[in-house]
């Protein structure tokens, strides 16, 4: 799908999105996931999310995020979801994450990793305990081929791609 086309498809379900917008990609996605940065002059700007709906966990990332966010765990608000499309429509948080303050001094970075964490223990703890009873459907479970897979995804995308150690 175009850039044009997504852009049409923002202006469709969001009417206030029909002046000056500009529509940047950005670098971060995954599982044929891509991720657009939407703005459009005094407007707070939106995430759109253009999915494949070959991967299972995909279309399954709004009920997963609806879910996280009744369980009390920070997730972006869900504006609006055009399955047919493969499209979400999603609260911008903006580009600052971990890994770019990792400069910062550690007084600076201590609260962010303290947030961080903090969001981690009610992943593991409220929304482990409501999953039983959510209906939620999940990928397969972390098996030891699964295991295998995700360590040498690490290794290629990471380790070898991104700081160029050798195996």
């Amino acid at each position: 799908m175009s850039l044009e086309r997504l852009v049409l498809q923002t202006q469709e379900k969001f009417p206030r999105y029909r002046s000056r917008v500009e529509i940047m990609p950005l670098e971060k996605g995954g599982s044929e996931r891509k991720f657009y940065r939407i703005c459009a002059g005094d407007e707070s700007p939106v995430i759109l999310v253009k999915y494949s709906s070959q991967k299972e966990e995909n279309r399954h990332y709004v009920e997963i995020a609806r879910f996280l966010a009744a369980s009390d765990v920070n997730v972006p608000a869900i504006y609006f979801h055009d399955a047919s499309e493969g499209l979400i429509w999603m609260q911008d948080l903006g580009d600052e994450d971990l890994w770019s303050r990792r400069g910062a001094s550690w007084t600076q970075r201590r609260s962010l990793y303290e947030s961080a964490l903090f969001q981690a223990s009610r992943l593991h703890i409220a929304a482990t305990r409501d999953l039983p009873t959510s209906g939620l459907r999940l990928e397969r479970e972390f098996s030891e081929q699964l295991y295998l897979w995700e360590q040498q995804y690490f290794f290629d995308n990471c380790l070898r791609a991104h700081f160029g150690f050798e195996e």
